[in-house]
């Protein structure tokens, strides 16, 4: 439905796309939207035995090549059951983005104020 009150809803977050695809897959957040590529990788594996160690790598890299991963993570993503939404829909207002910079100013002002009664007490 429509948000008469943004101010009411969570506007942005930092979160894994599997994460956000799940929570789509479900109906959930459908106000949200992918920005950009992910900013890092988390890699992890399992230690192998050195005697299959140069064929393993070998393989797996032959895999990488030919997209195989790439192509099952594609066909694994859980399908989004939100509705689309435009672009103008999902655009933040000046108001949303402006959160961040109030709670810096904030604790730059109160750590000025901090050192100056330091100075002076000193």
């Amino acid at each position: 439905g429509t948000m008469e009150n943004r101010s009411l809803y969570c506007n942005a977050a930092v979160a894994t796309a599997e994460d956000i695809e799940a929570m789509w897959a479900s109906g959930k957040h459908c106000n949200k939207t992918s920005v950009g590529q992910p900013i890092i990788y988390i890699d992890k594996g399992i230690p192998i035995s050195n005697k299959v160690q140069i064929e393993m790598s070998s393989l797996l890299q032959d895999i990488k090549n030919r997209a195989v991963f790439d192509t099952i993570l594609q066909n694994s993503k859980p399908v989004s059951i939100c509705p689309k939404v435009s672009e103008e829909e999902m655009r933040l207002t000046v108001q949303q983005l402006s959160g961040i910079w109030v709670i810096t100013g904030t604790f730059m002002l109160g750590g000025i104020v901090i050192s100056l009664i330091s100075r002076c007490t000193t």
